[in-house]
């Protein structure tokens, strides 16, 4: 029964949770000391993106004689959302001297990546761009400005409390 008692309130003094937390340089070359591999880490953005482009093709050709002419319109949207309540996820790529390449989707990694740049306090963010290409095509960004780069952390609290009596000490 004390054995009992004992793991309860050890574990009531413990307490553990999962939060998100910027991913910053200071962050990233404490990894690196330590030999985590940063593209084993899942990152996660704070924003969704949302990406349009819009493209006009046309083609000219013979047909019987005759000039053809065809106009194609495309409208493109890409929508990067997370399921509700939580973060978009996305694995690192590639890594260079203050830049980390996310990719979302599946695919080929050069193509479909999103560049998160570090900022003059430490933190990487999605910033100041207007465009971007992504799968070989231009898109203007609508959603997803200043998006900054996450990652899951579980920090744990140990309390230890400790008791003792001291009756004290005499001269001989």
């Amino acid at each position: 029964m004390k054995k009992i008692l004992i793991c309860l309130i050890a574990a009531a003094f413990t307490s553990s949770c999962t939060r998100y937390i910027p991913f910053t340089e200071d962050l990233r070359q404490s990894l690196q000391e330590n030999g985590v591999d940063i593209k084993k880490i899942q990152f996660y953005s704070d924003k969704n993106f949302l990406l349009k482009r819009n493209a006009k093709t046309n083609t000219n050709g013979l047909e019987q004689g005759s000039i053809s002419r065809n106009s194609t319109y495309i409208r493109e949207t890409i929508s990067f959302k997370s399921i509700a309540g939580s973060k978009l996820a996305g694995i690192c790529t590639s890594t260079e001297q203050g830049t980390i390449a996310i990719q979302f989707e599946e695919g080929d990694a050069e193509k479909k990546k999103i560049m998160f740049y570090r900022q003059h306090y430490g933190e990487y963010k999605f910033e100041g761009q207007i465009k971007i290409v992504y799968d070989d095509h231009a898109y203007d960004i609508v959603e997803g400005k200043d998006a900054r780069l996450l990652v899951s952390a579980n920090e744990t609290k140990d309390y230890i409390k400790s008791k003792r009596k001291v009756r004290g000490l005499r001269v001989d």
